[in-house]
Order: structure tokens, then C-alpha cells, then sequence
């Protein structure tokens, strides 16, 4: 049996093990996923521990996606180009890492939202690895304009400064007004961790929020404070779940070679949200 996985800190709360079970058992492939539990100061010895189980291939989740790098062979153009991996496939002991995220963003920002990239303003609020993959697909994409604020200023400035070329990305200092920013862009993206935990705010003031903008907020396995309060302002808003979802088909396809199950993938996740609490996806079929 071929083993793949996932490493992060925290882990508890990973759908992606139902997910691509449900895809090798209907395809008859003999593997299994599993989540594995890394913290940042076992990073480089978990990595290298995958290698001598016998693992096949892992996704990288947070906070892991760039700081991974460092301990691959082989990184793919689009993934040096982000600045983060987050599915590494593991070919005759080498490693060779991948960046799916921005793809999934991608087809789940046209699938959910309805909306293209260009000539659109953008606000985001974190700028670690799922930022880093959002804003490469924004920028090579059409986007207009894209603002990037973030509570470790560093890593905003980091992110920005790696498009300062292009002229299409700025960092905000988290203390300064974010009204003006907000009022002129056509999307706000959550890309920080802000809404995972039910006691958490949301992550940005929803006094901010206006008709002609939409909402996506990157946390997946529910309906965050934020995109209740744009829908309940008739404002155009989803969760992380396509997003999840895609990256992972996209993931599954670089490890196997096949074509992903993508009905059979999506409702075994939409099970873990049942399972979870309230439904807040869409059926897929």
C-alpha cells in the first residue's frame, strides 16, 4: 500500500485525508492518506523521515509552505515563482515540491465567485504561504491592483516587495486606515488564519464591507464571521471549500497521473463539514 499525507501545525482540523481516500478507493489504487502532526523546530527531521517510511508524496499546510523549501531537491517553476510549496511528490527518494493552491484559488475564485482576476482590485489580509500563492496567480492573471496587509509587517513587505517590479502590489502597515483600500477594491481575500476558531473576530471590520465588493475568505471548513456578515449584507461571499477541493485534485493528479474523481472528492469533503456542523457548501455532482 502507497502511503501519502499531510504535514502542519495545528493538524486536527484537515479534511484532506477523506478527500483523497474517497478518490483512491474509487479509482482502486492501493494507498491511503494520512495527517501528520509537525512542528516547526521538527521540520527538517520530519521531512526526512517521510523518505524512510516509504511515503510517496505529502501536501504542506500551515505553517510549513515556505519554509518547506529549503529541504526539497526539486522545486517546479511555479512554486519557486510563489515562494511556497504545498504538495511534494517523492520520486525515487528526491522530493520535488509543487505549488497547487494558486490553481485551486483560481478555479474556485471563477466557480464560486463568478470572477476573473482582471483588471480587479484586490485587498488581503495575511501574506504567509496561501497569500504568497493567491497574489502570483492575481498578478499573472490581469489584476489591476493588490494591497497586502498583515499583522507581522516583515512578511507583507516580503510579499510585496517580491512584485515591486510589476507596480501592481502594495503593503499597508496593519495600523493604518484600511477604509480607503477596502472602498476602491472588488475583492477582499482572507488568507490569515483570523476566523478558524469560533471565538476568533473577524478579520476585518465588517463596517468596511460594501455592495460592490465580494468576499473569499481561505478558511474552509465553515462559514467564518466574515462571510456571514457579507452575506448578510447581499454581498457576494465564500469559504475556502473550492479552493480546498481544487488544490487537492490538482495534488492528487501530480501523485498518481490519473484524472481526479472531482464529484466523488468534493462530497466526501462536504461529509466532513456535515459531520462538523451546519452544511455550508454546495452539492457536488
Amino acid at each position: 500500500m502507497k502511503v501519502y499525507g499531510i504535514i502542519g501545525h495545528p493538524i486536527k482540523h484537515t479534511m484532506s485525508p477523506a478527500m483523497h481516500n474517497a478518490a483512491f478507493k474509487a479509482l482502486g489504487i492501493d494507498a491511503t492518506y494520512v495527517p501528520f502532526e509537525v512542528s516547526a523546530a521538527d521540520l527538517k527531521a520530519a521531512i526526512k523521515s517521510l523518505i524512510s517510511l516509504g511515503v510517496c508524496g505529502f501536501n504542506v499546510t500551515i505553517p510549513h509552505k515556505a519554509a518547506c523549501m529549503e529541504f526539497l531537491d526539486k522545486i517546479d517553476e511555479s512554486a519557486q515563482i510563489i515562494g511556497a510549496v504545498n504538495t511534494v511528490n517523492i520520486k525515487k527518494g528526491k522530493l520535488i515540491g509543487y505549488n497547487t493552491d494558486g490553481r485551486g484559488f483560481l478555479r474556485s475564485l471563477k466557480d464560486d465567485l463568478g470572477i476573473t482576476p482582471k483588471e480587479k482590485n484586490f485587498f488581503i489580509t495575511g501574506a504567509g504561504g496561501a497569500a504568497r500563492a493567491v497574489v502570483s496567480v492575481l498578478v499573472h492573471n490581469g489584476a489591476n491592483s493588490v494591497v497586502i496587509v498583515d499583522k507581522i509587517k516583515e512578511k507583507a513587505v516580503e510579499l510585496a516587495d517580491k512584485y515591486s517590479g510589476s507596480g501592481l502590489v502594495k503593503w499597508l502597515d496593519y495600523k493604518q486606515d484600511w477604509a480607503p483600500y477596502i472602498k476602491k477594491a472588488d475583492l477582499l481575500i482572507n488568507a490569515s488564519p483570523v476566523g478558524m476558531k469560533d471565538s476568533d473576530p473577524s478579520p476585518v471590520n465588517v463596517n468596511l464591507l460594501h455592495r460592490n465588493l465580494s468576499v473569499f475568505d481561505l478558511i474552509y471548513n465553515k462559514h467564518t464571521k466574515l462571510v456571514k456578515a457579507a452575506k448578510a449584507k447581499g454581498i457576494n461571499a465564500c469559504g475556502g471549500f473550492g479552493m480546498l477541493l481544487y488544490q487537492g485534485v490538482f495534488a492528487f493528479e501530480i501523485w498518481t497521473g490519473k484524472k481526479a474523481p472531482v464529484a466523488i472528492m468534493c462530497n466526501a469533503l462536504i461529509a466532513q463539514v456535515s459531520l462538523r456542523g451546519p452544511r455550508t457548501v454546495r452539492w457536488c455532482g
